[in-house]
């Protein structure tokens, strides 16, 4: 983090801060940025040439085109590359341990499992607790960890389905 310790003047820790998350969904800083630029690379191959020509004779310059023309209709790839993002965001374990050493900010899948569930639900009585019970409550928070995702992907659904769409048309 050298420079952020020329723009802060002074080291910055960011352990046991979302800061890291973010900064590496901002810039698709990954293993999987190939994949994106591979769908978007895919997206902009599918739009005819055409569209881009006309709208040069229409006095358009490249910045124009690209704004007005391009990004309007890369919108179905931007949304299926962020749904992408944010759930291999959500679902990472190794970045989620290696930023996240507190237990207080850990994610909830990581905090979800039988043990460490059973201790927080019974106080360190995890041997008298009913394992039916201890089964719901598990199920429970499994099922609060992903309704961010089925509530995100419940409003994206539409662009989604038509980036795939999109895919298999030629030309």
């Amino acid at each position: 983090m050298g420079l952020m310790t020329l723009i802060a003047g002074k080291p910055v820790n960011l352990l046991n801060t979302y800061w890291p998350f973010i900064l590496t969904a901002i810039t698709a800083n990954s293993l999987k940025a190939g994949l994106y630029i591979f769908i978007f690379r895919q997206f902009f191959r599918g739009i005819p040439k055409e569209v881009e020509e006309a709208a040069y004779v229409d006095g358009a310059g490249i910045g124009r085109t690209f704004s007005r023309i391009m990004l309007p209709n890369a919108i179905p790839s931007m949304v299926t590359v962020m749904l992408f993002s944010f759930v291999w965001q959500w679902n990472d374990s190794f970045y989620t341990t290696t930023y996240l050493t507190s237990s207080k900010v850990m994610s909830t899948q990581l905090s979800s499992l039988p043990y460490n569930l059973a201790q927080q639900v019974t106080d360190g009585a995890a041997s008298q607790a009913d394992p039916f019970y201890l089964s719901m409550i598990q199920d429970t928070g499994i099922l609060l960890a992903i309704l961010p995702l089925i509530i995100i992907y419940l409003f994206v659904q539409r662009y989604f389905v038509e980036s795939v769409e999109r895919t298999g048309i030629v030309g």
